[in-house]
């Protein structure tokens, strides 16, 4: 089981659920905290017993609460003939993944919390109001297909096709722009020629996003062995003629 982060996401929508009690909120963020990485969590029963001091029943009936709400997905990995069963519980991010009730989901914002003292005197809506909302509206749909198209060029590209759904969710954490994507790209057409990634050393997508590794420094490059110059070969040694006189030896060289 990986080591849990140092901070626990708690979205607005599990912190005022009502149907939650207290210590189900504090375990779905525990849980985001020990997916941090991956994008999953394996934690077994075990460990929420000892780290919060409760009893099994207790785990369960948290667990069971949060996946009935649709604030966690919970599945049994492995099987006859598998080895022994693991579970992987899934984290769910998004706001609007979430819904109380389905007359909450279509309820106005007065239906939901009542007049407040800015709506009661706020000024008339401007009759470009509903042309704003939706530019906004189209700018965040481009966005969305921008980064989704992003993500398969990633995806195309990464040679390890592991954990496509927590890739993707730390790829649209990131939302890269085209100058960072095509870094990224590059980062992994030279990481395929490093040693690590050669001896299948290769680490999951999502692992490679949140931790920044196309940021690393490529490994395994040999450096250019040191261009040798000829050298000259030495002076001959002088050698004394018979007479002792070394000027007629080097007479005897310039000619």
């Amino acid at each position: 089981m990986d080591k849990p982060a140092f901070f626990a996401i708690l979205p607005a929508a599990v912190r005022y659920d009502a149907r939650l009690k207290p210590m189900e909120r504090i375990l779905y963020g525990e849980i985001t905290a020990l997916a941090d990485q991956t994008g999953y969590c394996y934690a077994s029963n075990r460990y929420f017993i000892e780290l919060y001091g409760v009893t099994d029943r207790a785990v369960q009936k948290w667990i069971k609460d949060l996946t009935a709400c649709g604030y966690i997905t919970v599945e049994v990995l492995g099987g006859a003939g598998q080895g022994r069963c693991k579970r992987r519980i899934t984290p769910i991010f998004s706001l609007w993944d979430v819904r109380q009730t389905p007359e909450q989901k279509f309820a106005t914002p007065e239906q939901k919390f009542g007049d407040t003292p800015e709506q009661k005197f706020a000024p008339p809506p401007n009759k470009s109001s509903g042309r704003t909302i939706q530019d906004n509206n189209t700018s965040n749909n481009n966005t969305t297909r921008a980064c989704t198209r992003g993500f398969d060029r990633f995806w195309a590209s990464y040679p390890r096709k592991v954990g496509k759904g927590a890739a993707e969710r730390s790829f649209e954490r990131i939302r890269p722009d085209a100058a960072l994507l095509d870094g990224m790209l590059r980062a992994i057409e030279t990481q395929r020629q490093s040693d690590t990634w050669l001896r299948g050393y290769i680490p999951n997508p999502a692992t490679w996003l949140n931790q920044r590794r196309w940021e690393d420094e490529p490994d395994g490059v040999t450096a250019p062995a040191a261009q040798q110059t000829p050298h000259s070969p030495p002076p001959p040694t002088p050698v004394l003629d018979p007479d002792g006189d070394i000027t007629k030896l080097w007479g005897a060289w310039e000619e």
